[in-house]
């Protein structure tokens, strides 16, 4: 840092003041240029970068019987990989704690990642891996937990595991070839945004009430992208489902749920469905299930398949799906469905029960397709 001042000194030395009017006489943008090319050669050294208060050194971590354990609120950052082959990695017992892993990553744990057992904490910034369990584990009842720009990737376990977490945070956060699933969560008031789940297990396993999940993708998972099951209160949007061989969004029993602006492509199994009788109440807006696959096994491949009671589904469209592209199950036909569109499915665009729960009924192209008509392109 020395040499770093000395240069600057001999820089601004070098520009000349007008005494008269007090401003440099040469340019001051090509100093300013010159300034941050010097800094930028110069390597901060970790323990002095301005991420947290207390700055956690793999050696230390190394020297830990057992889980390295914050049980002392503040700001914690790592200085370096670090790998804990026989305990939890890093175990948080305080409240009001912030780690930063700085762009470095935790790994190797025969148990968790890293254990939250307290509230009001936020971990951020690098990497979770190679744990036998869960990426992060939460401990029941946890309140207010942040995550935020991580990977989690190549865990044995979850990505994330928590039962009865509140205000949960997720943003930016890639859960990736995670076996068990890429997150496990119970959770109420919770917001999921900005998330990747790719190659797990299975996709966001999301329970509880009143959570929100914007602009997520889940693809390439070995069941449901989303399982969204007893999430009473769900709002849904922007996410995208793909090639998923359990199939896109399962919402059983997701009372009074709303989906807007999904969509379901290329999934093994069923687009989008639920049961019988288990939903009251929810709305599905702009949504798009289309190119279920067909590989010779008795799944649902249908588009959407709601036989519950009181689901509207609106403004969706069912294109190319092996099964049905609307199916409501004649036998518990209670949905209402407008202004949807049906094109090219094998099982048929509609089921049959749906013309008597529509407030136009299905039309055929080339008809007056006014509002509350669905349209049949097959027909």
């Amino acid at each position: 840092m020395f040499t770093v001042s000395l240069l600057l000194f001999f820089l601004l030395t070098s520009f000349t003041i007008n005494s008269q009017t007090n401003i440099c006489s040469n340019n001051f943008t090509g100093l300013l240029a010159q300034i941050n090319i010097i800094e930028s050669l110069v390597e901060i050294p970790a323990s002095v970068l301005p991420c947290g208060v207390t700055i956690i050194t793999p050696e230390e971590a190394d020297n830990y019987i057992g889980s390295y354990t914050i049980s002392k609120s503040g700001n914690y950052c790592l200085a370096g990989d670090i790998t804990n082959l026989t305990y939890d990695v890093i175990t948080i017992n305080a409240n009001n704690v912030t780690l930063d892993l700085n762009g470095f990553s935790i790994s190797g744990s025969i148990s968790y990642g890293i254990n939250i057992n307290s509230n009001n904490v936020t971990i951020k910034n690098g990497t979770i891996s190679n744990c036998d369990g869960a990426g992060i584990a939460m401990a029941g009842g946890n309140q207010f937990i942040t995550v935020m720009n991580l990977s989690i990737v190549g865990n044995n376990g979850v990505a994330m595991l928590g039962e009865g977490v509140s205000y949960l945070y997720m943003k930016q956060v890639t859960c990736a070839q995670n076996r068990t699933g890429g997150v496990l969560v119970q959770s109420i008031n919770g917001r999921i945004e900005d998330c990747i789940f790719d190659s797990n297990g299975s996709g966001l396993n999301l329970r509880g009430t009143n959570n929100v999940i914007r602009n997520c993708a889940a693809s390439s998972n070995g069941l449901f992208g989303f399982n969204l099951t007893d999430s009473a209160g769900l709002y849904c949007e922007n996410c995208i489902a793909k090639e998923n061989s359990g199939g896109g969004f399962i919402i059983l029993g997701a009372q009074g749920c709303v989906m807007e602006n999904c969509v379901a492509t290329a999934n093994k199994h069923v687009g989008f469905v639920s049961i019988a009788g288990v939903i009251a109440g929810g709305v599905l807006h702009n949504c798009i299930a289309d190119n279920t696959k067909h590989d010779n096994t008795t799944h649902n491949k249908d588009g959407f398949n709601f036989p519950g009671n009181n689901m509207i589904i609106r403004h969706c469209v069912a294109e190319n799906n092996a099964g049905v592209g609307f199916n409501q199950d004649g036998a518990f036909g209670a949905g209402q469905y407008y202004d949807n569109v049906a094109c090219n499915n094998a099982g048929g665009n509609y089921d049959p029960s749906i013309n008597a729960h529509s407030p136009g009924g299905v039309i055929a192209p080339g008809a007056n397709f006014a509002a509350g008509y669905n349209l049949d392109c097959s027909a």
